[in-house]
């Protein structure tokens, strides 16, 4: 495990895996406001076959350490950022639900077309 710095080199009290903390830092100390998975990857010094990799990291990094890591792809921008004001929450949670009502929709089309079949059958 390691202790995840700030930008200033202060030890945040979390304790990360290595691949969870050079994420982190990555996305914490971008210089840009959202970060894409391409530039992620590259100053991590992976290539692209460790993209699935990447996004599972992430989202364990939301999901288990409670990360304020948000995503978007709107607006020309693509990619990650740390949640640092309520205008980045309402972004990165505007992004979520973007995706829940699209595989919402892709679910229930799923089950119409087993209706259909099933009356076929």
């Amino acid at each position: 495990m390691k202790q995840y710095k700030d930008k200033d080199g202060n030890v945040v009290g979390i304790k990360f895996t290595q691949p969870h903390a050079d994420i982190v830092n990555v996305i914490f100390n971008s210089k840009q406001d959202v970060i894409s998975s391409s530039e992620i990857l590259e100053q991590l010094g992976k290539d692209k076959s460790y993209h699935r990799t990447l996004q599972q990291l992430i989202s364990e990094l939301v999901t288990f350490y409670r990360l304020p890591i948000g995503s978007t792809s709107v607006g020309g921008k693509m990619g990650y950022f740390y949640c640092r004001n309520k205008q980045q929450f309402r972004i990165a949670k505007r992004s979520i639900k973007s995706r829940i009502d699209v595989l919402q929709t892709r679910y229930e089309s799923l089950e119409e077309a087993e209706k259909h079949i099933k009356e076929l059958a």
